[in-house]
Order: structure tokens, then C-alpha cells, then sequence
């Protein structure tokens, strides 16, 4: 079950299933309920590390090409601020769980 939250989006999760994916404690807003905020950046940053890594071992099996022509390529990054002040918040909490 999803639902809003003042400026939070929350989920509610029944079972422990998901608990070894994260540190719970951190992500959680009570205890049944996470802030997707912070779990969205775990599970993204998963998937960034996963990318690197596919992609270090990939280039060194294929290497790219060069540049065609001198052309650059554009990101746009939408949506990678939100990303970083989250993981920014989980980081900030782990830092307060540690001291």
C-alpha cells in the first residue's frame, strides 16, 4: 500500500523478506511503514554500482569506438537532484546511527 505523506511518499510493508536489503532502521518511518524517498536511493544506487561494474567488465571485452565526427552527447539528469538529497538523507542518518 502506497500513500503520501506531507512532503514524504510512503509504503507499507508486511514480513521480513526485505529487511536484508537495506538497513531498515534508517528508511523506515514507523514500523511498518518506509519512506520511499530513501529506499528508492538504496535501490538506485544498487543499480549504479551494478551498471559500473557491468560496464568496466564489458569494456574490456568491447571496446567502444571513438567519438564519430566530433559529436557530443547530452544528459539531461532529470530527476538527479531528488536522487542525490535522498541518498544525502540516508546517508545523514546512518552517519547519526553511527556516532
Amino acid at each position: 500500500m502506497v500513500f503520501p505523506h506531507g512532503d514524504l511518499v510512503l509504503f507499507q510493508v508486511y514480513g521480513d523478506r526485505w529487511r536484508g536489503l537495506v538497513d531498515a532502521e534508517l528508511i523506515m518511518h514507523n514500523e511498518n511503514v518506509v519512506d520511499f524517498r530513501l529506499y528508492s536511493a538504496i535501490a538506485f544506487s544498487e543499480l549504479l554500482l551494478f551498471v559500473e561494474g557491468l560496464g568496466t567488465i564489458l569494456s574490456r571485452r568491447i571496446p567502444a569506438p571513438g567519438p564519430l565526427g566530433g559529436a557530443a552527447t547530452r544528459s539531461y539528469n532529470i530527476g538527479f537532484e531528488t536522487f542525490i538529497d535522498s541518498l544525502s538523507s540516508y546517508a545523514l542518518a546512518a552517519q547519526a546511527k553511527a556516532s
